[in-house]
């Protein structure tokens, strides 16, 4: 599922015009996989190697494994899409149920 939501991501940052892309995943196997310079013969292998493909799309990329805990707006994120049909996306404010998660980030980061 990590893989292929961050497939859909990355279509959806180069539809919305984004140049530089910072991937972050808590799945380390799918950062290896995508990171790796060998062809992926797994089960995912088709959606490993869509995303190394779709990196030449990008001026810059990168693809980094973060500790769930690391990064709790992203799991919220990815828990609510479990949870619910449909295409949802925000980009100029925030789902309000986010704004919890959204404020400790923050202030755990500055």
């Amino acid at each position: 599922m990590e893989l292929i939501a961050a497939k859909e991501g990355l279509q959806f940052a180069y539809d919305l015009g984004f140049h530089d892309i910072v991937l972050e995943m808590d799945a380390q196997g799918a950062v290896d996989r995508i990171n790796s310079n060998d062809e992926c013969f797994e089960a995912e292998g088709n959606l490993v190697e869509d995303i190394k493909e779709m990196q030449g799309w990008f001026r810059s990329f990168s693809c980094n494994w973060q500790r769930r805990e690391g990064n709790k707006v992203a799991h919220e994120l990815a828990q609510y899409g479990t949870r619910n049909t449909g295409f949802f996306t925000w980009i100029e404010e925030e789902p309000l149920w986010l704004n919890p998660f959204l404020s400790a980030y923050l202030d755990a980061n500055g």
